[in-house]
């Protein structure tokens, strides 16, 4: 396996982006699952998210531009908004 670059970014079921992206360096030649685990931030866009419509986590190969996978999550956010404090 050679060492891969992937981005990552969250979009809504309408394709229009809703975090910031991430890269991903798939370098890692360990063979012990745990030790190849990746832990990242994402900065939402301070929108209102519907908990009922999908959103999806789109993994792309940064070298070709093909989307690798697209993850279905649900966004449950009791506090959207900014405070004015």
């Amino acid at each position: 396996n050679k060492p891969c670059r992937y981005l990552l970014h969250f979009e809504d079921k309408e394709g229009n982006r809703i975090s910031d992206e991430c890269t991903i360096i798939a370098n890692y030649e360990n063979t012990e699952v745990k030790d190849r685990f990746f832990r990242e931030k994402f900065v939402f866009k301070n929108i209102k998210y519907d908990k009922n419509e999908p959103y999806y986590l789109v993994i792309i190969d940064e070298e070709t531009g093909i989307i690798k996978a697209k993850i279905k999550f649900y966004i449950d956010i009791v506090i959207a908004n900014n405070f004015d404090f």
